[in-house]
């Protein structure tokens, strides 16, 4: 009996993938004008439901400190050779 694990061989299909779809939440403020700045926080959400809770939450914690939005990424994965 070999150290090989028992089964089938891994594939391509086994590997998690990165959602398709990533959502996120920007704070849009008013700078020098004509000019906006974004600051987006490190949360990354795979649904946009998810986006929307941190959206209320950011919202109600921060009132008045800039406007708050949903952005939407689309990652596009790319097997390796």
């Amino acid at each position: 009996m070999s150290g090989q694990p028992q089964g089938r061989p891994a594939s391509a299909d086994d590997r998690p993938t990165a959602p398709l779809e990533v959502y996120y939440v920007v704070q849009t403020t008013a700078g020098v004008i004509g000019k906006r700045q974004h600051r987006m926080p490190p949360s990354l959400f795979d649904m946009r439901n998810q986006a929307q809770i941190e959206l209320l939450y950011l919202q109600e914690a921060c009132p008045g400190s800039g406007t708050y939005g949903i952005w939407k990424s689309t990652t596009y994965a790319e097997l390796a050779e």
